[in-house]
């Protein structure tokens, strides 16, 4: 399952979807001057997880897969596992980050397991 927000600019994408698995995806214009405010994609993040769409879809109904992003200052945001009982952390590309202006993202939760596919890779320093 998927919805889009920001007028298509940006895909959610949640458990078990193609385009990606629990994860925030920017949809729009190819072109680098494209892009949307970080406190604008935080705004219609928690407007899909807590209101009513405006096409039928209940209140809430997206609460089940624990909300993405947490507001720290009207700037500064942190992006993964934002709530205690949620398992599996959100994901937002470095794609997706070069349309997003205006702030900035802390990841929470992705804590790597060794000899799995689970959490953020780094390069060893020699």
């Amino acid at each position: 399952m998927s919805v889009s927000i920001l007028s298509g600019n940006f895909t959610v994408y949640f458990d078990g979807d193609a385009g990606g698995d629990r994860q925030i995806k920017w949809t729009g214009s190819a072109a680098v001057t494209a892009t949307e405010t970080l406190n604008d994609l935080y705004k219609a993040i928690q407007d899909l997880f807590d209101n009513d769409d405006g096409a039928g879809t209940p209140a809430g109904l997206y609460m089940n897969y624990g909300i993405p992003i947490r507001a720290i200052t009207r700037r500064e945001y942190t992006f993964g596992l934002e709530e205690s009982n949620d398992t599996d952390p959100w994901f937002i590309d470095q794609t997706t980050m070069e349309h997003i202006t205006g702030g900035g993202i802390q990841t929470t939760g992705w804590t790597r397991t060794p000899g799995t596919n689970r959490g953020i890779v780094t390069p060893t320093k020699i």
